[in-house]
């Protein structure tokens, strides 16, 4: 296996991708099945957690084509959205990891489904900054996106300013209607299931900002353990050394990859003021993880091929602990 992650071909980034995979389903089986229903009320997260109780082999197995759509869905973007000076698939290799250090817990089905869809929101954002938007990527990052709350409510503060910042850079009437329908589809969806069921129309709409509300750090505390949060660490630090790489390198990008690293930035922002409000959760940390992603492969690209491995052997070598 080729650990110079910025010289991988499609074919080695898939087999790392496959076995990291693989490593998570086997991880999560081994310590966390059978499946316990989680305390979750919001429509998505609540069926999500009743069939991995129900059916936890059926929904252990499903975690390796769902990490593995999810990593190659984001990895992709990076790759054809043009957004560090050379071209690379370090993000495949890069998203594996991270995957596997962070969705193996009690939790682990609503985090795979938080993981999917944060990286089909993501992943399609990206490419709706350039000159020439494909209308229907925009309409599904935002389907994708405006599902996330229905999971888990303390994704709603993360909606609103992706939404904000999507309207401001695209800035025309059309996109901007685009994005808005896209938001609201899943939880009007959510809302007249509901009513179809002969319930209360805001149901959906109530157990969203319930699940915002009572959020606290108290629910982590299990999911925090000390190698995880020592990854973690890891991964805030590579983020910041790719930022210093990217502020010196901006210069040589264009301007549709500029507005995806400030998107990328202040998600991140909103999902650390929320955290730090009060707003949080397992689901949440899992998905600033993979918004960091995409900002990773910067800093490989412009390190000497020996930091290069050096950092992703690092890397590796700590989502493996985390896993203990």
């Amino acid at each position: 296996m080729i650990l110079d992650i910025t010289r991988h071909k499609f074919f080695e980034g898939l087999a790392t991708l496959l076995l990291f995979a693989l490593v998570t389903a086997i991880a999560t089986g081994v310590a966390y099945t059978p499946a316990e229903v989680t305390s979750t009320t919001t429509p998505i997260g609540a069926l999500v957690s009743r069939f991995a109780a129900g059916h936890p082999t059926l929904s252990v197995i499903a975690i390796i084509p769902c990490v593995v759509y999810a990593v190659l869905r984001l990895a992709r973007a990076t790759a054809r959205a043009s957004i560090y000076p050379q071209s690379t698939l370090g993000a495949i290799a890069l998203g594996a990891t991270t995957l596997m250090a962070l969705l193996p817990s009690a939790e682990y089905a609503t985090l795979t489904i938080v993981a999917l869809l944060t990286c089909e929101a993501f992943g399609r954002l990206l490419y709706c900054f350039g000159p020439n938007i494909r209308a229907h990527y925009l309409f599904t990052a935002m389907l994708a996106l405006g599902a996330l709350p229905l999971v888990d409510g303390t994704f709603v503060p993360l909606v609103g300013a992706v939404l904000l910042l999507t309207i401001i850079l695209r800035g025309t009437l059309r996109e901007t209607i685009i994005a808005l329908v896209g938001v609201v589809t899943p939880l009007t969806t959510a809302c007249y299931i509901e009513w179809l069921s002969m319930g209360n129309f805001t149901a959906p709409l109530l157990t969203v900002w319930d699940s915002l509300l009572t959020s606290s750090f108290t629910t982590i505390i299990d999911y925090l353990t000390l190698p995880r949060l020592i990854f973690l660490g890891i991964l805030v630090t590579l983020t910041l050394l790719s930022l210093m790489q990217y502020f010196t390198n901006r210069v040589s990008l264009g301007t549709s990859a500029r507005n995806v690293w400030f998107i990328l930035m202040m998600s991140v922002v909103t999902i650390a003021i929320s955290i730090i409000l009060g707003h949080i959760s397992v689901g949440i940390i899992v998905a600033m993880a993979i918004i960091l992603v995409p900002t990773l492969p910067m800093l490989f690209i412009c390190s000497t091929p020996f930091i290069s491995v050096a950092t992703y052997t690092l890397f590796v070598l700590a989502a493996i602990v985390s896993l203990i």
